[in-house]
């Protein structure tokens, strides 16, 4: 079943006054809360969960065990897969009846558009199935080389047009998983994206999803540019990985019994530097507890936010970090928290004539 969806997507380029309508929508629907703050708003929306990272961190297995230790809940899931052999969408449809499989491009640029209209199609065919019950969670597991900002904003956009769907549904919470064993290599990587298909379909000759979506519409031998392709394969690979660490409810330190204890504390350092606020959780085969992924953001932290609120919300948390730990006498920074001890003991005591202290009892 194909949903139609109403709702054209465009180059990242051209979202700039998009996303400050998003803004003020953000901020009329606030103002409507506090305005009626004595009966609160209850959001029903069936919350959306976002997986991103390279391809080879562990997101299939993380989703499978998730949804084999789903706790009694209906959940729906969408896969975003680029690879030649859809290995993941396999994976997750042997155990899941709830599912469709998006494939053929990438959910945050080419394929903007049918994610909401796989979306759309979880929910009209589990209500065809099953009147009157719905979903309690959608998990989306992105592409190797999705960038969660573009889904995001693809989101906000589509409720600023006003999309029916986004009245059923809301992006909740981001996950990003880190594959510890190999993060050093990609954070000191000086390759580009399209350098590294490893990362997003698993093969090196395998025809991008523009090129072939293009060929395929308009013959061999048209050249037409794909800018938001284009400029994502130009991306370097360390670029993309701190982006998806950035833009991160919930950072998910997968295979760690890979790693030395040196180089886990390495990779706990820089995530904790690139993302201050993100849930920080650690992980074998993708084995974590439910409510440490599913929903754990409860729509209050990367779903909502915009560039500029993630910046603000990095700086803000950058602070109270280095004020919590600052130790140095000679620190004159006056953002941080210097504290400051006597030994009242010796104060009490103190008896010299010379002394000008003002907190000692002479």
């Amino acid at each position: 079943m194909k949903l139609a969806v109403a709702m054209v997507f465009l180059p990242s380029s051209a979202r700039g006054l998009l996303r400050a309508g998003t803004s003020f929508a953000r901020g009329a629907r606030s103002w409507r809360t506090f305005a009626s703050i004595s009966e609160p708003e209850v959001d029903n929306r069936v919350p959306v969960t976002l997986l991103s990272g390279f391809l080879g961190t562990g997101k299939t297995t993380l989703l499978r065990h998730t949804l084999q230790n789903k706790q009694g809940l209906k959940v729906g899931t969408v896969v975003n897969d680029m690879a030649a052999v859809n290995v993941d969408a396999k994976l997750v449809r042997q155990d899941e009846e709830d599912f469709v499989e998006l494939e053929n491009g990438c959910m945050c640029c080419t394929m903007a558009e049918e994610l909401f209209t796989s979306v759309g199609q979880l929910i009209s065919v589990n209500e065809m199935r099953n009147p009157g019950t719905s979903y309690d969670h959608i998990l989306i597991e992105s592409s190797g080389i999705s960038e969660p900002r573009a889904v995001r904003d693809n989101f906000q956009d589509a409720e600023a047009y006003g999309m029916g769907l986004l009245e059923q549904v809301r992006l909740d919470t981001l996950v990003t998983l880190v594959d510890c064993a190999a993060f050093l290599d990609a954070y000191e990587s000086s390759q580009k994206i399209r350098d590294r298909p490893d990362l997003g379909d698993g093969g090196p000759n395998k025809e991008s999803d523009s090129e072939a979506a293009l060929a395929e519409q308009f013959g061999p031998g048209r050249q037409v540019l794909d800018l938001d392709a284009a400029v994502s394969g130009q991306r370097a690979v360390v670029d993309l990985l701190v982006e998806q660490v950035e833009c991160a409810d919930v950072v998910v330190l997968n295979k760690v019994d890979l790693v030395t204890p040196e180089q886990l504390d390495f990779v706990r350092t820089v995530v904790g530097a690139l993302n201050p606020s993100a849930s920080v959780v650690e992980a074998e085969f993708g084995a974590v507890n439910l409510e440490e992924v599913l929903g754990a953001a409860k729509a209050e932290g990367a779903a909502n936010f915009g560039i500029v609120d993630e910046h603000k919300a990095a700086v803000t948390a950058a602070k109270q970090a280095a004020a919590a730990a600052c130790a140095e006498p000679a620190c004159t920074d006056p953002t941080h928290d210097h504290s400051h001890s006597h030994n009242h003991a010796a104060e009490e005591a103190c008896a010299e004539p010379a002394c000008t202290d003002p907190t000692h009892d002479h």
